[in-house]
């Protein structure tokens, strides 16, 4: 989920009626906060809904969201990796602070730039899902994912682009089930 303005993110909920929990909230020009559903029921028509805690005039305010499911994760298990990099104005590309994968880790990388444009995902990572504007014109954001088939260590996740924009990103990861 991500927004314009340093706010808390709020909160996210689905008509399956599964428990949301929120990885930590990252501030720039920009917010951008993963959640997680805790307990997935599973529903073929399920409905997810973002609520943010705005404040001032909400015309302002700018929410976007992504929504992604996997199979083969532990459903039970909080994020393995919960990392940022770097916040604010930003040349060309963001990095993750390095972590490490293990064998079947599924890890995830948001991004959000303000006064948009395209982005280019690290080698491994794949782009699933993004909304890009033309440039100098409210934001982009794009969820990447990768899943690493042996363990690594030392792993920076970056995304690139063309330009100076006010950035905000973050990595989490998950275990793969029966580990």
């Amino acid at each position: 989920m991500t927004y314009s303005g340093a706010e808390p993110a709020g909160l996210v909920t689905d008509s399956a009626g599964d428990t949301f929990k929120p990885a930590t909230l990252r501030n720039g020009t920009w917010s951008g906060q993963w959640f997680y559903a805790a307990n997935v029921k599973g529903d073929p028509f399920n409905v997810v809904t973002i609520h943010p805690k705005t404040t001032g005039r909400a015309t302002f305010k700018y929410p976007g969201m992504i929504v992604l499911e996997y199979s083969g994760v532990d459903r039970a298990a909080a994020p393995l990796v919960d990392a940022a990099g770097p916040q604010g104005s930003l040349i060309g590309a963001w990095a993750s602070t390095a972590f490490h994968a293990s064998a079947g880790e599924l890890v995830l990388v948001g991004i959000v730039t303000a006064n948009g444009g395209n982005y280019t995902a690290a080698a491994g990572f794949q782009m699933q899902e993004s909304y890009f504007t033309p440039a100098s014109s409210r934001f982009s954001f794009a969820a990447c994912d990768r899943v690493f088939a042996a363990p690594q260590s030392d792993i920076t996740a970056t995304v690139s682009w063309t330009g100076t924009f006010q950035t905000t990103g973050a990595v989490v990861s998950f275990k793969p089930a029966g580990q």
